[in-house]
């Protein structure tokens, strides 16, 4: 079995490996073959599955398709129930996030900066645009829909003004102090009152509400023995709305607006607080969907009570 990077996984058959070239009768399945179905939670199976040229870095979703961002692939339009392609938005450079609102979606394009289109149908034309010197690799649009959260090089967060298409502007930014930011760490979902959040592992958490008049960015300086890391793979906070959950490398705490004791989750399954237990999902309706590192292994939680 060979698996390509692109072209899914082969079968090769007759190989004759002791003298390093392949025997003439070898065959050669000239199709990827589909392993991919597995039994699932509940004791489903996989019904439908994307698998693009490219892979999917990030996703949004809206009421009848999903926006992948599918890196130099750009932004691939999927129809939300049998994941067919709809269309394909390219893209300058690398499409490493990707917002939806209402009919607009907003995408992070790397070195290039934000792109904003308008969808009308499956067409997809571009509004606006951002550019910086700084690569823009996570986004996050308000609940208004007039202001985009966007990371900047890395070591930068800024907050734009996108009301206007043809002059988006910077309202204000905020330096990472300790460090870069790592990872995925923008929450999909505000707080009902619409304050965006987002964690770097040595800063702690970092919050505004533009729509409620906020002029900067707040930080609470989480204490380091819960063991926050200077790395993350995965978006590791998230809200749905009331309480804020983070994943670290030992599992799950809860984080607070008000004070810099994040208190931890000890209720849940043994497993889901095992080393490189660190991609927290979503979390909405009481449940919460969480990711293993390496094994692949997603885990959904009721936690309603």
């Amino acid at each position: 079995l060979v698996a390509t990077a692109k072209g899914g996984l082969f079968r090769y058959r007759g190989l004759n490996l002791s003298q390093g070239t392949p025997n003439p009768a070898c065959e050669i399945s000239a199709k990827p073959q589909n392993f991919y179905a597995k039994t699932l939670f509940g004791g489903g199976t996989l019904s439908v599955k994307y698998s693009g040229t490219f892979p999917v870095l990030t996703l949004a979703e809206a009421k009848t398709y999903i926006a992948a961002a599918c890196g130099e692939g750009g932004i691939h339009l999927l129809d939300k129930k049998d994941l067919h392609c709809l269309a394909v938005i390219p893209t300058e450079d690398i499409a490493q996030d990707v917002k939806i609102h209402e009919n607009r979606i907003y995408v992070a394009d790397g070195n290039v900066g934000v792109k904003i289109f308008e969808l009308n149908g499956t067409e997809a034309i571009k509004i606006g645009s951002y550019s910086t010197v700084k690569p823009i690799c996570q986004i996050s649009v308000s609940k208004s829909g007039r202001y985009l959260l966007c990371s900047c090089g890395g070591n930068e967060v800024r907050m734009l003004n996108v009301s206007d298409h043809d002059h988006i502007t910077e309202l204000y930014s905020c330096a990472m102090k300790k460090g870069p930011l790592y990872g995925n760490n923008f929450a999909s979902n505000t707080l009902d009152d619409g304050t965006m959040l987002l964690f770097c592992h040595r800063d702690g958490l970092i919050f505004s509400n533009p729509d409620n008049g906020d002029t900067a960015f707040h930080i609470i300086e989480y204490i380091p023995q819960m063991g926050f890391c200077s790395y993350c793979a995965g978006e590791g906070i998230e809200t749905d709305g009331k309480r804020i959950l983070y994943t670290h490398g030992g599992g799950l705490v809860s984080l607070s607006l008000s004070h810099a004791n994040p208190t931890a989750i000890d209720a849940l399954p043994r497993f889901m607080s095992e080393k490189r237990f660190k991609g927290l999902l979503t979390l909405r309706d009481g449940r919460l969907v969480c990711a293993k590192r390496y094994s692949g292994e997603i885990t959904v939680l009721d936690i309603s009570n």
